[in-house]
């Protein structure tokens, strides 16, 4: 599971979500939404660089819901993470891989036809 909240984030940073959702929609209060803390009953994290990624991942799942929800269209899909990761390897190239912190380098996009 760490694994995962690390890879999550390393992603983007959640403050350029919040500004691609302001960009939108300039009447969105999801700077005001993002979470400030982790809500806690008990730790979660056993050492505060644990504690940082896991603020940070939180915040920007809670930024990448609020983009979701401030598109004209309404994703399909109910995944606002996999609707962002797929929406950044169309239109970027980008592909984000478990494997590694990051984007991976864009893909080459090899033009298809007859010979020349």
């Amino acid at each position: 599971m760490w694994r995962w909240v690390g890879w999550v984030a390393e992603l983007d940073e959640p403050a350029s979500v919040i500004a691609a959702t302001a960009r939108i929609d300039p009447a969105t209060p999801a700077a005001d939404l993002v979470p400030r803390e982790v809500p806690q009953g008990h730790p979660k994290a056993r050492s505060e660089a644990r504690h940082h990624a896991l603020l940070r991942a939180l915040q920007l799942l809670v930024a990448l819901a609020l983009f979701a929800r401030a598109q004209v269209h309404p994703p399909d899909d109910p995944s606002a993470l996999r609707f962002w990761l797929v929406a950044r390897l169309r239109v970027l190239g980008q592909l984000a891989l478990l494997t590694r912190p990051g984007f991976s380098p864009p893909l080459e996009n090899r033009v298809r036809g007859p010979p020349v």
